[in-house]
């Protein structure tokens, strides 16, 4: 594996392991307001 290939495999394979991750804390801690987003919100509720 060359140079260019590991940085396009790393360029491709970061975000899509990371895709899930900010999806379940977006669906999560919506930003806009919602029931479940008190489970998310800190201690000011």
């Amino acid at each position: 594996m060359s140079d260019l290939q590991f940085w396009a495999f790393l360029a491709v394979a970061i975000p899509s392991m990371s895709l899930p991750v900010i999806i379940v804390w977006w669906k999560g801690c919506p930003i806009v307001p919602s029931p479940c987003s008190a489970s998310c919100s800190g201690p000011e509720r």
